[in-house]
Parts: structure tokens; sequence; C-alpha cells
């Protein structure tokens, strides 16, 4: 029989606790914070790890070619983890230069720039990886983020509306949708959305923050209290949970 992990044994306690009631138990706030250090420590030693692995596989040149491309590709992702933002965005470049036709290096260098708001590099990245792979979903939502993020809604839908075509299991590219269909002012079809995502996950607060958001939008204040409640059940500090229950109220 496989011996379960102390840490393991604590979250499955917590989660019981949680959804027996709303109301965080005594002491788990504190455990739960150990716990996100313990799973952060690991994690930190898992990139490492990786990352040392790689520079020695790199460094020995006993990878080439395609091979040393990934290797310096999973060494990039390893250094964005750790926050080594320069070493992992040379990283990518190197891979690109050593296999451009490998198109999950452009969205994984896309992502980083995104993260350093160079919009621009971002998107003409995701478009090369568009080029190469058209029914990668993840091409396709990250570009989505980027024009949402430039105001441009309608683009973003598009975008959203592919991945969600390649891809219909993944929450992320609903929830986004809803977002952007919420500016648009189409209520209903971004309710459909949130919805979608939180058939995915109904542990998704900000899936339940943006239902909330539409119901409100809407003129629904009941089901927007409601579903802003659903969002700080799970997460008490989501903010536009929080502002949006101010303004509605508990139901």
């Amino acid at each position: 029989m496989k011996r379960r992990s102390g840490m393991g044994e604590a979250l499955r306690a917590l989660a019981c606790a949680l959804l027996i009631s709303s109301a965080l138990p005594a002491g788990a706030e504190e455990a739960l914070s150990d716990l996100a250090r313990q799973v952060q420590a690991q994690r930190q030693q898992l990139f490492e790890r990786v990352v040392l692995q790689a520079s020695a596989r790199i460094e020995s040149g006993e990878v080439e070619g395609a091979q040393l491309a990934e290797t310096l590709r999973n060494r990039a992702v390893a250094r964005n983890y750790m926050l080594q933002y320069a070493e992992a965005l040379q990283d990518f470049s190197r891979a690109i230069e050593m296999n451009p036709r490998h198109a999950p290096a452009y969205i994984a260098r896309a992502n980083l720039l995104r993260s350093q708001n160079d919009l621009s590099a971002a998107m003409a990245d995701l478009d090369q990886a568009i080029r190469l792979n058209p029914e990668n979903a993840q091409s396709f939502h990250a570009r989505g983020l980027i024009h949402q993020r430039n105001g441009d809604h309608a683009r973003a839908v598009s975008d959203f509306e592919n991945a969600i075509d390649r891809d219909p299991f993944v929450a992320a590219p609903y929830q986004a949708r809803g977002q952007s269909l919420v500016v648009l002012g189409r209520h209903d079809a971004a309710i459909e959305d949130f919805n979608a995502a939180l058939n995915v996950n109904n542990q998704n607060s900000d899936a339940w923050a943006g239902l909330g958001l539409a119901y409100e939008r809407k003129g629904d204040r009941a089901k927007a209290a409601e579903s802003y409640g659903r969002a700080l059940v799970v997460n008490p500090g989501n903010q536009l949970a929080r502002d949006g229950q101010s303004r509605v109220g508990r139901g």
C-alpha cells in the first residue's frame, strides 16, 4: 500500500473541513500558509535540479540539434518559475535559434514576454506559433489574452473561440472569453462561458466572481450576490467579488 505523506493528509483534512463549513477551522490559516511554504520549497528544489541537469547535458555536448533545443527550453521553463527571467529569455531564444520550427518554444517565450509587458514581441511570437501549428489551443488563448490586455475584446473573443474549438475541456479560455463578453455587453453569453468554466472546476473563485459581474451588469442582483458569495467562499480575498458584494449586498 502506498504510504500517504503528512502533507497530503493535512491537505485532505483541510479540504474536508472547508467542504463542511465556509469558515476556516481554527489554526487552518496558519496550516495553509505552512503548507504553501513547503510546496514552494519543494517546487524550488525541483526546478533547481532541472536547471542543474539541463546545464550538465548542454555543457557536456551530449545533446545537439532538436534535442539541444528541447533541453534549452526545459531549462528556460525552470528558470522562468525561479524568477530568473533574463536567463530564461536567453534560453528560449537559443532554443528557437536551434529549432526555429518548434512552436512550443515560441509560446513559452511569448508568455514570458507578456509577463514582462513586452506585448508586441509576445504577439509576434504567438503569430509565428500559430503559423507553425494552427491547431494548438494554447497559442490562441495566449494571443487572446494580449488582445484583451490591449482592449481589443472583439479579437480576444475570436482567439478564445479558436482555443475552445481546439480544446473544449480547458476552463481558462471560457473564463477569459466571458470576461471580454462582459465588456462587450454580451451578458447572457458571458454567463454561459463562466458556467462552462465552473463545470470544469467549481472551485474557481475568479470564474464565480466573473459570473457575479455578468449577472450584476444584466441587472440580476440576487444571482450576482449569490455568485460573489460563492467566489468569496473559495477565496475570501477575491477583490472583484468583495467589491461586487459591497455593491449588490449579500442577497
